[in-house]
């Protein structure tokens, strides 16, 4: 090995030049994580939002553009190191080193409501299609049975289908408030409040009951389990009943 290292170092000068194999391993050194990392996601407006007439901060929130919020990401654990800035060296490095990155990554954001679409906005297609695994929590006001306005709907289906757009996602944790919420309410009223729309994002949908049930018992758990797989397949299920 130092026999290679030494004959690379006489002909090349560059990181560059190392086989692709080798890129891969000093990349997995320095961007995998020991074990996996949720890497939260919220937002505020910049300063130079602040600094907009009001007439224009009017017409900036109707528009929902983002250039003017800043995005803020925190990681659980917490990493004393992450050579994050390595993705900046040139494309290639970042092409070759973000799949790496992302890996073991889920990304999550409890005010899914607009940080999440912020952070999509943000992507470019590349890390778009690379993003593999998400956190979404549904909204609470969508599980109670009290009656919701269209436009409070819109905003969840608009939100799917933009989570959509992440077509390398292979796995999907929908967080719901409390095991309550999941049990109340017929499965077809799950189904047309949020699980249809939900059903438009791509990746294997997980259970996660919010931290204020954390002691569910695992067998208590385990009926959250099949009413939670009988609301992803009603809607299947009926498309079968018309098509058959």
């Amino acid at each position: 090995m130092r026999h290679f290292f030494t004959r690379w170092k006489r002909r090349h000068r560059h990181f560059l030049a190392l086989p692709l194999e080798i890129r891969l391993e000093i990349y997995k050194y320095l961007l995998m994580f020991p074990s996996p990392v949720i890497v939260t996601i919220s937002h505020r407006k910049s300063p130079d939002f602040f600094r907009l007439s009001q007439s224009d901060r009017k017409r900036v929130t109707v528009t929902g553009i983002s250039i003017f919020v800043d995005m803020i990401y925190s990681r659980a654990p917490e990493l004393s190191f992450i050579a994050a800035s390595l993705l900046r060296v040139n494309k290639q490095v970042y092409n070759e080193a973000l799949p790496i990155l992302y890996a073991n990554v889920t990304f999550s954001s409890p005010d899914s409501r607009t940080s999440l679409l912020h952070f999509i906005d943000r992507l470019s297609v590349f890390a778009m299609h690379r993003v593999q695994r998400l956190r979404i929590f549904v909204w609470s006001f969508l599980l109670s049975e009290n009656l919701i306005s269209g436009q409070e709907s819109l905003k969840w289906t608009v939100l799917c289908s933009q989570i959509s757009r992440l077509e390398g996602l292979n796995t999907v944790e929908v967080v719901y408030p409390s095991a309550d919420l999941l049990r109340q309410g017929s499965v077809e009223f799950h189904w047309r409040r949020y699980a249809k729309a939900l059903n438009l994002v791509p990746g294997k949908k997980l259970l996660v009951i919010g931290e204020s049930d954390l002691d569910l018992r695992h067998a208590s758990f385990h009926q959250l389990q099949v009413r939670f797989d009988e609301i992803q397949n009603f809607g299947r299920k009926n498309v079968k009943q018309i098509m058959s």
